[in-house]
């Protein structure tokens, strides 16, 4: 728009943002100018009430301040500066000017001696003390020259104009405050600053500076100033004294801002302030009724009558959508319902962007719903968001207008965002008021309950005045108050009770008032012959007022005479019972029991005289005392805690403490009852320290182990579960533990297994990685109960079998070539051996074969039949390792007459066998057993060194509850020493003789007796001395009937 003059009309937006650039202006000067004071040699400190807005570093540096400080309180205390700060305060209280010369200790220890000069000054609006101070040599240096090259330094290229003044006297002025002020700037040099002002402006202007330069206050102008160019101009100008010379003549440092554009503003906000007004009224009429639909209705009506719009609506925003329900055209209100979600439609956009949108051009728009536009009949429309003030969209309103010569603007924007704002207020004190309501209506709720607690309430209740008279009063009983009518309430207090009670009450009544702090009190009457006793409780209240709870404890009392009777029932248990019993008060045990003097080692004189803190270990003292303290106090404190002590040997014990109040000898007393739980404490470390250790066994455990709940969800793993599927701990915990498998419904087929048979072994799974590899695992679960024995779900361990399959083939591959390698063993080693044994027989026939070689002969034949029988021993070996054999039951009397019969009886030595049969022994063994006592019986022969005798004997035992038979067979030989007893039936061992053997028989009997789940063992047969033969011991279960 254009105004009658030709000139654009700037609008609010555009007015601000020019603020918003003054502003700009006004920062970066602030900036330069904290850099100008710390070029400074002059000491600046400015003071507003505590604080300090401004100090430059030659200050700090006069001063011998290290951190730049932001209060006074955070100023180094010196000497030099305590003699300062009263005549700081004294300048800014009182308004005066002072001049001073300090000599001190600086915080730092050095001496100085420094001018000051401390006044009043205005910094930012505010009031504030300034304080310059220089060193003396320093003022000296201070010329007029001086000022102006240090200005011409820093201030030529500034942002704003800048000016220098003696005075009025211009010293130093920039080149953009020249050019402001219109002037050559070598023109204005020593000219007075107000040769500058319009003739009609000059006299105010003069006289300002004038008072400016004689308070040596700052000062602040607005004025107009003709340009080269023939054009006005408006100059804000802002000066403020800096320091004073040495003769008392005041230096200015001031800005000059070119403020036209503002004032062209202004004057363009005046022709709106008709606007303004309308506005101004629509807000009081929309907040005069604070119900929604007269605000949502006033609003449209009034935004429609400020832009000249024909029709309009409203919406409100209800969960997250616009809601419109009205529409007024041309003043008939017409009912609609129309919703926009965000994003639908001009509504649902504004609610999206929160920003106003205007529309010319309606019918090719595309967020104009054109079904709506055709309803309606609009060709323009702008619709602008109602924002809380958190920025939130409460709803919208939007003016239609039908014809297209009537566009709207964004200076009706402008004006209906002002609209909007008060009706945001209007609706949210119309919220505010919704609350308002609900509040009084709990209020008179809470009211209702309070009342009816009081009617259940059964002691009396009473509010008095401060003299005395009864505000309210409530009666649960009638004891304790002098006969009367229902109501008391507007009488004295003394009206109501014996007057020998009131004297007593009164003076409670006055402590309570006096102190502000709760007092008990206690009196009694008599009613129809007996004694009652009350207590009094005031406590008090608002304005001035007591409240006061009355409660008949005659039954306590009673209580406290059956307590004190008592006393002595009490110390006669608490000498006897097992856990230290203590009464505690003022620092000191007033009482303790045998059981304390055995915990603390302490004897009952030393623990009544000690004091009981010093007891207390370091780091529970102080949890203790404050305990202690607070209940002492009658405060509500944890009746049961742990601490611990140090015994009178050093230890450091733990008790477990159960105290409570008590009044003993009519003092407030701690009743302490302590056990003495060290014991426990170690339990409990050696609990988590095995379940540290157990934690740890887990995380080192190479099998993924996992916990399951009931509802197959992930409770706990451990590192290997986090590398054999790829997930984190953390990813993995919460999750179905079924989806890391490549057959879910297998697995969990597995993990329901757990619950019917309580456990699982080996069952084959697959986990599929998260990178989608697949190993192949064995699933072994177990189910785990809670504290209360309920089955709390599954622990379950996945074992990588890739390894072990790989191992496994190459068993199996083993396996193949070891049974080979046997079998040509068991038959063509075999066969060669009895061929060479044939060819060895014949060659002993021959008559033409000597002694000697006949020697030779025997030992080569000899050599065949060990090879035979290392060959058989290995089959057997291979026998009992690798078939099951069949547990039956045998008779023993057969087996060892069999044995007996098998064994070889040498030519060169006299073998006596001493056995007598027995009848109906018999066992659960395998066909082998022969074999056992076979190998025990030629062991005896073999390793003895001259004849031998050999006793076998059976016996019965009882083996918790279960019938076995100790087969013994004890020879007369060498015996075997002790050393070697513990390896004698390990593989290769053999004994201490020379005879010829390959420490495979006594391996194989263990073998088979194992087999058979007996036992075999070796004893001396005469007990202590082993060189008197051996005694083997084969224990057997008896067969069952």
């Amino acid at each position: 728009m254009k105004s009658h003059e030709g000139q654009d009309i700037t609008d609010r937006s555009v007015t601000q943002g020019k603020y918003a650039r003054i502003k700009k202006l006004f920062r970066e000067r602030k900036h330069f100018f904290s850099r100008l004071l710390n070029s400074l040699d002059e000491g600046i400190l400015i003071v507003r009430g505590d604080r300090i807005p401004v100090i430059n570093e030659t200050f700090m540096k006069i001063f011998e301040i290290d951190h730049r400080p932001s209060k006074i309180g955070e100023i180094p205390r010196s000497e030099i500066f305590c003699k300062m700060l009263p005549d700081i305060r004294r300048a800014g209280s009182e308004k005066i000017m002072l001049k001073r010369t300090y000599s001190g200790v600086t915080s730092k220890g050095g001496i100085v001696t420094v001018d000051v000069s401390i006044g009043p000054i205005d910094h930012d609006g505010r009031p504030c003390v300034l304080c310059r101070s220089m060193l003396p040599v320093m003022r000296e240096q201070y010329d007029d020259q001086f000022m102006r090259q240090t200005w011409e330094d820093f201030a030529e290229d500034a942002p704003v104009g800048i000016f220098i003044t003696k005075g009025m006297k211009v010293l130093y002025l920039n080149k953009l405050c020249a050019k402001m002020l219109g002037r050559k700037k070598e023109d204005l040099l020593g000219c007075a600053l107000m040769s500058i002002y319009l003739p009609e402006e000059k006299e105010a202007i003069v006289l300002k500076c004038e008072d400016a330069v004689k308070s040596k206050n700052p000062l602040e102008l607005e004025f107009k100033v003709m340009g080269g160019t023939g054009e006005y101009s408006w100059i804000y100008l802002k000066a403020i004294p800096i320091f004073e010379n040495r003769y008392g003549v005041p230096y200015y440092q001031g800005i000059t801002i070119d403020v036209s554009k503002r004032r062209m503003a202004e004057k363009i906000m005046l022709r709106r302030s008709r606007q303004l007004e309308v506005l101004s009224y629509t807000g009081q009429q929309i907040n005069k009724v604070l119900k929604i639909d007269v605000v949502m209705r006033t609003l449209v009506r009034s935004a429609m009558e400020l832009t000249g719009a024909e029709s309009g609506a409203s919406g409100l925003v209800s969960d997250g959508k616009m809601v419109f329900t009205e529409y007024n055209k041309k003043g008939d209100i017409l009912p609609v319902h129309y919703l926009f979600v965000p994003g639908y439609g001009v509504p649902g956009l504004v609610l999206e962007t929160k920003k106003p949108y205007i529309s010319n051009d309606t019918g090719h728009d595309p967020h104009v719903i054109q079904e709506i536009r055709k309803e309606l009949g609009f060709y323009n429309m702008v619709d602008v968001p109602i924002l809380n003030r958190n920025g939130d969209v409460l709803g919208c309103f939007e003016i239609h207008n039908k014809s297209g010569h009537l566009p709207f603007d964004d200076e009706d924007v402008n004006m209906l965002n002002g609209l909007a704002a008060s009706a945001a207020i209007a609706l949210e004190n119309s919220g505010m008021m919704n609350d308002l309501e609900k509040a009084e209506k709990n209020l008179r709720q809470t009211a209702s309950e309070l009342q009816a607690v009081l009617d259940a309430f059964p002691d009396i209740y009473i509010r008095l005045g401060k003299d005395g008279t009864i505000l309210d009063y409530h009666s649960g009983s009638n004891r304790g108050i002098s006969s009367g009518p229902d109501s008391h309430i507007g009488r004295k207090i003394k009206e109501i009770i014996p007057a020998e009670v009131y004297e007593k009450v009164k003076d409670a009544i006055k402590k309570a008032y006096d102190t502000g702090s709760i007092v008990s009190t206690e009196y009694s009457t008599v009613e129809n012959g007996e004694r009652h006793v009350f207590e009094a409780r005031l406590v008090p209240f608002i304005e001035d007022q007591i409240l006061s709870v009355i409660r008949d404890i005659t039954d306590q009392k009673h209580a406290e005479e059956a307590l004190r009777s008592s006393e002595e029932k009490f110390r006669v248990l608490a000498e006897t019972v097992g856990s230290a019993i203590l009464i505690f008060n003022n620092d000191r045990f007033c009482y303790a029991n045998p059981a304390s003097e055995r915990i603390t080692g302490y004897g009952r004189d030393e623990l009544l005289s000690m004091n009981f803190w010093e007891k207390v270990h370091p780091l529970d003292r102080e949890m203790v005392i404050e305990r202690g303290s607070r209940r002492l106090r009658g405060e509500d404190v944890l009746s049961r805690y742990q601490f611990r002590i140090i015994a009178k040997c050093g230890e450091v014990k733990w008790l477990d403490v159960t105290s409570c109040m008590i009044k003993y000898n009519n003092r407030p007393s701690i009743l302490a009852t302590c056990f003495d739980i060290t014991d426990i404490k170690r339990a409990q470390e050696r609990i988590m320290e095995a379940e540290r250790y157990a934690r740890s066994l887990i995380e080192a455990n190479l099998d993924a182990l996992v916990t399951i709940d009931r509802s197959g969800l992930i409770t706990d793993v451990n590192k290997a579960t986090e590398q054999l599927t790829g997930f984190s701990r953390e990813e993995l915990i919460g999750t179905d533990f079924s989806r890391y498998f490549t057959e879910p419904e297998k697995a969990v087929t597995g993990y329901q297994m757990v619950f019917t048979r309580g456990i699982v072994r080996d069952y084959p799974l697959e986990i599929r990685n998260k990178d989608r590899t697949v190993t192949p695992v064995s699933y072994n679960a177990s189910i785990y109960r809670d504290s209360n024995g309920t089955i709390a779900g599954v622990f379950a361990s996945a074992r990588d079998l890739t390894e072990l399959k790989k191992a496994t083939e190459e068993v199996e591959r083993a396996k193949d070539f070891a049974e080979l390698y046997l079998d040509i063993m068991s038959h063509d080693i075999n066969n060669s051996n009895h061929a060479g044994l044939g060819f060895l027989e014949l060659a002993e026939m021959d008559s033409a074969t000597s002694p000697s070689q006949k020697l030779y002969l025997e030992k080569a034949a000899d050599a065949f039949k060990s090879s035979s029988e290392i060959i058989e021993s290995v089959r057997k070996i291979q026998k009992i390792s690798q078939e099951t054999l069949s547990i039956e039951k045998i008779d023993l009397d057969e087996s060892i007459k069999e044995a007996i019969e098998r064994s070889s009886q040498p030519d060169f030595k006299q073998v006596k066998i001493d056995y007598r049969p027995v009848q109906g022994f018999c066992v659960m063994a395998n066909s082998l057993l022969a074999e056992v006592f076979i190998n025990l019986i030629g062991n005896s022969i073999k390793h003895s060194q001259g004849d031998v005798e050999i006793y076998i004997r059976i016996e019965k035992e009882l083996r918790d509850g279960i019938e076995m038979y100790n087969i013994i067979v004890e020879d007369n030989g060498p015996g075997i020493p002790d050393s070697l007893k513990p390896f004698i039936f390990q593989r290769f061992e053999r004994g201490p003789t020379k005879a010829r053997g390959k420490g495979l028989g006594l391996y194989i009997v263990k073998m088979l007796i194992e087999n058979m789940r007996g036992e075999v063992c070796i004893r001396d047969r005469v007990p202590g001395d082993s060189n008197k033969g051996s005694s083997f011991i084969v224990t057997l279960p008896a067969c069952e009937e």
